[in-house]
Protein backbone atom coordinates (compact mmCIF):
# COMPACT_ATOMS: atom_id res chain seq x y z
CA UNK A 1 0.00 0.00 0.00
CA UNK A 2 1.71 3.47 -1.05
CA UNK A 3 2.45 5.84 1.65
CA UNK A 4 2.71 9.78 1.06
CA UNK A 5 3.49 12.93 2.84
CA UNK A 6 2.13 14.11 5.99
CA UNK A 7 -1.64 14.80 4.78
CA UNK A 8 -1.82 12.04 2.36
CA UNK A 9 -3.16 8.71 2.76
CA UNK A 10 -4.30 6.37 0.17
CA UNK A 11 -7.85 4.86 -0.60
CA UNK A 12 -8.40 1.77 -2.08
CA UNK A 13 -10.68 2.08 -4.98
CA UNK A 14 -12.07 -1.27 -6.79
CA UNK A 15 -13.80 -1.63 -10.04
CA UNK A 16 -16.83 -3.90 -9.90
CA UNK A 17 -18.54 -5.82 -12.97
CA UNK A 18 -21.67 -3.97 -14.12
CA UNK A 19 -23.56 -7.28 -14.28
CA UNK A 20 -23.03 -7.81 -10.86
CA UNK A 21 -24.03 -4.49 -9.80
CA UNK A 22 -27.15 -5.41 -11.14
CA UNK A 23 -27.30 -8.27 -9.33
CA UNK A 24 -27.45 -6.75 -6.53
CA UNK A 25 -23.90 -8.93 -5.66
CA UNK A 26 -20.94 -6.46 -6.67
CA UNK A 27 -18.02 -8.35 -7.71
CA UNK A 28 -14.37 -6.17 -7.90
CA UNK A 29 -12.40 -7.18 -10.95
CA UNK A 30 -9.85 -5.02 -10.19
CA UNK A 31 -8.56 -3.35 -7.43
CA UNK A 32 -5.56 0.05 -6.57
CA UNK A 33 -4.63 2.43 -3.85
CA UNK A 34 -4.84 6.01 -4.82
CA UNK A 35 -2.96 8.90 -2.73
CA UNK A 36 -5.15 11.25 -1.64
CA UNK A 37 -3.38 14.39 -1.34
CA UNK A 38 -4.46 17.96 -0.51
CA UNK A 39 -4.97 20.50 -2.83
CA UNK A 40 -7.32 23.15 -3.92
CA UNK A 41 -10.32 22.40 -6.54
CA UNK A 42 -8.55 24.17 -9.22
CA UNK A 43 -5.51 22.12 -8.62
CA UNK A 44 -7.64 19.03 -8.55
CA UNK A 45 -8.80 20.27 -11.91
CA UNK A 46 -4.77 20.74 -13.82
CA UNK A 47 -4.00 17.59 -12.58
CA UNK A 48 -7.24 15.79 -14.37
CA UNK A 49 -6.47 17.42 -17.53
CA UNK A 50 -2.96 16.73 -17.24
CA UNK A 51 -3.64 12.84 -16.59
CA UNK A 52 -5.58 9.67 -18.49
CA UNK A 53 -7.88 9.32 -15.16
CA UNK A 54 -11.45 9.64 -15.17
CA UNK A 55 -11.63 11.16 -11.73
CA UNK A 56 -9.29 12.19 -8.68
CA UNK A 57 -9.71 12.12 -5.44
CA UNK A 58 -8.45 14.75 -3.06
CA UNK A 59 -8.35 16.20 0.23
CA UNK A 60 -9.36 20.15 -0.42
CA UNK A 61 -7.35 22.04 1.17
CA UNK A 62 -9.45 24.38 2.45
CA UNK A 63 -11.61 22.24 4.12
CA UNK A 64 -9.82 18.97 4.85
CA UNK A 65 -12.69 17.11 3.33
CA UNK A 66 -12.16 14.26 0.98
CA UNK A 67 -13.57 15.02 -2.56
CA UNK A 68 -13.98 13.86 -5.85
CA UNK A 69 -13.24 15.48 -9.51
CA UNK A 70 -14.75 13.54 -12.61
CA UNK A 71 -15.32 13.76 -16.10
CA UNK A 72 -18.44 13.91 -17.52
CA UNK A 73 -19.32 11.96 -20.48
CA UNK A 74 -19.79 15.43 -21.78
CA UNK A 75 -15.96 16.57 -21.25
CA UNK A 76 -17.24 19.05 -18.08
CA UNK A 77 -16.46 18.16 -14.96
CA UNK A 78 -18.37 16.77 -11.49
CA UNK A 79 -17.45 17.47 -8.35
CA UNK A 80 -18.44 15.27 -5.09
CA UNK A 81 -18.33 16.64 -1.97
CA UNK A 82 -19.30 15.30 1.67
CA UNK A 83 -22.05 16.76 3.51
CA UNK A 84 -22.42 15.58 7.18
Amino acid sequence: RPRGKEGEGAWRVQVVEAESVRSGAPRGVESRHVLVVPMSVEEAALQLESSGEDFILFREASSDQINVLYRRRDRTYGLVTPEF
